[in-house]
């Protein structure tokens, strides 16, 4: 149809211009689906470019322009909050007329090795998720210009991090009204994201006159499967020494247990329903992320949602702006986490139960037992 000649060579944006009888510039704005062009002709030159078997030259585009529409983003493929924060940052970017270039932090040992890589290819405003110290090469002239985390790794960047204390606020008053008086904390890997999650969990419920005690787990669901697991034959050793054998649950005088992140108390959850736990009856399970895990039905999960969408946007926003002004101040914006409630919180399990019990004490725990708590992992 239109000769073989042009079928021979790559098809440019003139080919396409001399075709529909327009501009250069307007057919590139309606291939980027811009308003600015009607309709009508954007349908024609996108159907006419189709035809043509036109092909975005994205890294020719990004040579030529001195401020591209090209992000990159740096985080772990293989963990679900930062590929949820990866498909919403591509989401607000096409919405905004940008390109996210993702590359996956698993694949190096440091992730400053990935800023390098989208160096290459001229991406330069880039977000990085939850780096970790050592990520940070002082060498290094490739460092993200946004980081999403709870850490200031790289000075110069802008940091958007999530609140814990606003949702381990409402986490521990939804647990005061339902009667917990008394919980375990299972803690995440060593840390400034763990440290930071566990103080706002231990400091809210101290508010609210709840005991914590911490126990060493991590952030994976084997990690919370081994926790449990070794919990509750803690736990049973314990009631089997003593003399009474009704005072406290299934767990002790633990009427509830908190973990760090969703999968964690995923992995609890299966080895407690294993044991013949009821779940809330015998015990009520809250997590942090507001995962899909607890999203779930089968899950259905108390969480805290650290507010990740909105992160997000603003994430996207601040590095937009340091496309053209890459020597701003870094800045730390915050956004609240709140707490989703779904069934698997419910009233503290002597509440439920007419057998007589020892009723655990509605005291706060000392500093001292607090102290102790946090250092037990």
């Amino acid at each position: 149809m239109f000769g073989g000649e042009m079928k021979q060579s790559r098809v440019t944006l003139r080919d396409i211009a001399d075709t529909v009888g327009t501009s250069i510039s307007t057919v590139s704005l309606a291939l980027r689906d811009d308003a600015r062009v009607s309709e009508k002709l954007r349908r024609t030159i996108q159907n006419t470019a189709a035809e043509l078997g036109y092909k975005v030259d994205l890294l020719g585009s990004m040579m030529r322009s001195n401020t591209p529409h090209v992000l990159g983003v740096v985080g772990r493929f293989d963990q679900e909050l930062h590929a949820h924060y990866i498909r919403l940052l591509g989401e607000e970017a096409r919405l905004r007329g940008y390109q996210l270039v993702a590359e996956n932090a698993a694949a190096y040992e440091h992730m400053s090795e990935a800023f390098k890589t989208l160096a290459q290819f001229r991406i330069t405003t880039t977000i990085a998720i939850n780096p970790d110290p050592d990520d940070h090469n002082e060498s290094s002239e490739n460092g993200p210009s946004v980081v999403i985390g709870q850490e200031r790794v790289f000075p110069h960047a802008d940091l958007m991090t999530s609140r814990n204390e606003s949702g381990a606020e409402e986490l521990a008053e939804h647990l005061d009204t339902l009667g917990h008086r008394s919980i375990v904390y299972f803690d995440g890997e060593p840390g400034v994201s763990a440290q930071s999650r566990r103080e706002a969990v231990i400091a809210a419920c101290h508010r609210h006159r709840i005991r914590v005690d911490t126990v060493a787990a991590g952030a994976t669901m084997d990690a919370g499967f081994t926790a449990a697991s070794r919990l509750m034959a803690d736990q049973w050793a314990q009631r089997r020494q003593r003399t009474r054998r009704t005072d406290g649950g299934r767990l002790g005088d633990y009427s509830a247990l908190v973990g760090y992140n969703d999968h964690c108390i995923q992995g609890a959850a299966v080895a407690l329903m294993g044991a013949g736990v009821r779940i809330p009856t015998d015990i009520s399970l809250a997590g942090f992320d507001n995962s899909q895990v607890a999203q779930s039905t089968t899950f259905n999960l108390t969480s805290v949602d650290r507010g990740v969408r909105k992160i997000a946007t603003i994430a996207l926003d601040r590095a937009i702006e340091r496309i053209t002004h890459p020597d701003l101040d870094g800045i730390t914006i915050g956004v609240d986490s709140h707490l989703v409630i779904r069934t698997s919180t419910g009233r503290a399990f002597y509440l439920n139960d007419s057998t007589p019990i020892l009723f655990p004490s509605r005291n706060p725990p000392t500093d001292d037992s607090v102290g102790r708590a946090t250092c037990e992992h």
